[in-house]
């Protein structure tokens, strides 16, 4: 008979019946209930009170409330790449935690998709009151198995391609030959983290944590066939119980209404779509823990119990269980805290009556109802189209048979009512709409209101990361454990740059302090970019003062400062900016002992400035009386050069002038004498013409006195000219 069978597990299976029927939010309670209409809220489905006619629209407060955390909460988280923080568990290992955390982080963002997990856990927080993941141990996954011939190099070959070496051979008659069996690691063995849906969960009822609940669990479902392949169930036993006991796709195995609504627009579908096979039925695994005594020594000890809905599988003493959660607004002393929905729903439901009602306002104002008299049609009348026709039966004027019923637009009341509900959210949500971006209502606020008002509402999303902070450091923990537990040996990861570091976390203590850090108030980026310059500004000054080699500030420091404001940034890391001193102390320490060599002291050095700064002053004064001098010189020369190119200049124009007024001069007495010589000329050609005018009138007389004296004139000569010759 299989274990499974015997007295102990079936009273264990009637127990763990029991338990699950009595936790906290199974089936029919007030949780149960409130997560199902928490859901309803998120994707806005109808709330039953809807009207024929009216209008139907619906509010989404508590879908943009939960939208608008979930970005935030993940930025916090993943953006920087360092979520988890080892602190150092005895003198002397500040490096080793460091590596620690660095081994973490890798695994929380590189293999385990950290920003999903931080998205999942806040959905169901935000939505349904708490987040829930688990965590485990994923085993190796191998290749085929293989054999060669090789000897000790050959197997450190195949351990660096990552083969998993199950055995060697010697070879008799070849000593430093062997037979080699191994088998290809396709993945890598590592912690694995699964969210788990809250209709899935269960925990005992007045459970306050997860350190020592009397029971929880959680359902898993698996294709037949693929539960059969499961290391733990891998029997011939267990695949006849599987076969029995796996219960299949029908009704009764969906009787959880949250599964229903979580899958509201394909449910019906689901349970009509046929298997292809019996192997491919989804079966329902009950994955359990709870405190029973199992030998019966008086003492309960924690059981790890495997469960179909009939028939239990497996039952194990564990140290611990692997789940861990958050709640956004915690209840101290209680399991369940408060969602986005508890705190919202209400107000959700009050903007959708106002919507409605304005809606309807506005409806009525455009196409408002009619009073008509029996003449009337009123086929006609209820077809409210434009351009329609009212037919009457009577010939009285058309304001006596039919009206409006004028109705005032409340609208304006509705929505300015709306704006104060908005303002009772912000209050209690912290989703403030001026941190949400570009309001264009913030552009008329002022700078330091709208500062004001971003960071109240950063204070709850603070309070709302640092709960979901203190569910991820037990989650880090859970998986630090695994880390420590199950790994055989060094592990090798990428570091950047194309360099891998190697980390051996079989080296560490099994227990360590893991603290997430969300911020104490620190705001939105640029304020904490402002804080961590401020900061660096700080160390500048204590260098400058005091130098690299001073107690309070180091190089370390300074990079330090460099790499957080990288990561706030959203890089994950400063190395490809930055060279890590320690890095550099190790390749070639002498460049960090000469930047850090002493420096004189800052008095001392700044009068050795002062007199340095006063001998150049004295030097630069005199070269610039010696340059003065020089130029006066210069200019002096230079004058005196003018000077004498001016006199000569002077010389040369007087010599000049004396020679053109010489040459003038000579000029004018030659025209003078011409002047005078053809003065003369003319003087004596006029002589000469007055002396042959004369000759010729003398001529001209003397024959007329001849011809006068031959005709016997009786008159007496005429003389002229004095005596007559």
């Amino acid at each position: 008979m299989p274990e499974a069978y015997s007295d102990d597990h079936v009273e264990l299976l009637e127990i763990l019946k029991r338990e699950e029927r009595a936790s906290v939010g199974y089936e029919s309670d007030q949780i149960y209930n409130d997560q199902i209409n928490a859901f309803k809220r998120y994707i806005g489905e109808n709330y039953g009170d809807e009207q024929p006619g009216r209008s139907s629209v619906h509010d989404r407060t508590v879908f943009e409330t939960i939208e608008w955390l979930r970005p935030d909460l993940e930025r916090v988280f993943v953006a920087g790449g360092s979520a988890a923080t080892i602190e150092p568990w005895a003198p002397d290992t500040s490096e080793e935690a460091e590596d620690a955390s660095d081994y973490l982080n890798h695994l929380f963002t590189e293999e385990m998709d950290g920003g999903k997990i931080v998205d999942t856990l806040a959905f169901d927080g935000l939505l349904q009151k708490r987040g829930v993941g688990a965590v485990y141990w994923r085993a190796a996954e191998l290749g085929e198995p293989g054999v060669t011939q090789g000897d000790q190099f050959v197997i450190e070959h195949l351990q660096s391609q990552g083969a998993e070496i199950l055995g060697v051979e010697p070879n008799p008659e070849n000593p430093e030959m062997a037979t080699i069996h191994y088998q290809m690691v396709i993945k890598q063995a590592n912690p694995e983290v699964k969210c788990i849906a809250q209709e899935d969960f269960r925990i005992a009822s007045r459970t306050v944590d997860l350190k020592r609940p009397r029971y929880c669990g959680h359902v898993e479902r698996h294709m037949k066939s693929d539960l059969k392949a499961m290391d733990e169930f891998d029997t011939p036993e267990i695949h006849a119980l599987i076969d029995e006991y796996g219960m299949s796709n029908d009704e009764s195995a969906e009787i959880d209404e949250r599964r229903q609504q979580r899958f509201w627009d394909e449910d019906e579908m689901y349970h009509q779509e046929p298997n292809a096979s019996d192997e491919t039925e989804e079966v329902r695994l009950y994955r359990e823990y709870i405190y029973h005594d199992k030998d019966e020594d008086g003492y309960a000890e924690l059981l790890e119990v495997f469960r179909l809905d009939g028939v239990v599988l497996s039952c194990e003493p564990v140290d611990d269980n692997p789940y861990f959660s958050w709640t956004p607004i915690p209840i101290p002393h209680r399991w369940f805290g408060l969602s986005v929905y508890d705190i919202a729903h209400d107000i959700q439901k009050v903007k959708t009556t106002l919507l409605r009602g304005a809606l309807d306002s506005v409806y009525l104002s455009v196409a408002p109802r009619q009073i008509a008299n029996k003449n009337v049609n009123l086929s006609d009348l209820l077809t409210v189209r434009p351009g329609a026709i009212v037919r009457t039966n009577s010939t009285n004027p058309v304001g006596q048979d039919v009206m409006p019923l004028v109705t005032p637009d409340m609208s304006g009341s509705a929505i300015q009512m709306m704006e104060m509900v908005d303002q009772q959210a912000e209050r209690r949500t912290g989703v403030n709409r001026n941190a949400q971006g570009m309001d264009p209502d913030a552009l008329n606020k002022t700078a330091t209101g709208i500062k004001l008002m971003q960071n109240a509402a950063s204070i709850r999303k603070e309070q709302i990361a640092r709960n979901l902070g203190r569910g991820l450091e037990m989650m880090f923990r859970k998986v630090y454990r695994l880390v420590v537990k199950m790994t055989d040996g060094p592990r090798s990861i990428h570091a950047g740059k194309g360099e891998f570091k190697q980390y051996d976390p079989s080296q560490w203590p099994p227990e360590a302090k893991i603290k997430v850090h969300v911020g104490n108030g620190s705001g939105d980026r640029e304020s904490q970019l402002g804080q961590l310059q401020m900061i660096l500004g700080m160390q500048r000054e204590m260098v400058a003062n005091y130098g690299l080699d001073n107690p309070i500030v180091t190089i370390n420091e300074l990079h330090n400062t460099v790499e957080d404001m990288m990561r706030v940034m959203g890089q994950r890391s400063a190395d490809s900016y930055f060279n890590d001193p320690a890095k550099i102390k190790q390749e070639n320490p002498g460049v960090l002992e000469k930047m850090m060599a002493p420096k004189p002291d800052p008095k001392q050095q700044a009068e050795q400035q002062k007199m340095q700064m006063e001998q150049q002053k004295l030097q630069m004064d005199m070269q610039a009386d010696q340059a003065k001098a020089q130029q006066q010189a210069q200019l002096d020369q230079a004058k005196m050069q003018q000077q004498a190119a001016a006199d000569q200049m002077k010389v040369q124009q007087d010599a000049q002038n004396r020679q053109m007024e010489m040459e003038l001069k000579r000029e004018q007495m030659a025209m003078e004498m011409e002047l005078k010589r053809e003065q003369l000329i003319a003087e004596l050609q006029l002589k000469r013409e007055q002396m042959a005018a004369e000759l010729e009138l003398k001529r001209e007389l003397g024959h007329a006195s001849v011809n006068g004296s031959a005709n016997g004139a009786a008159t007496s000569g005429v003389h002229v000219g004095g005596e007559p010759g």
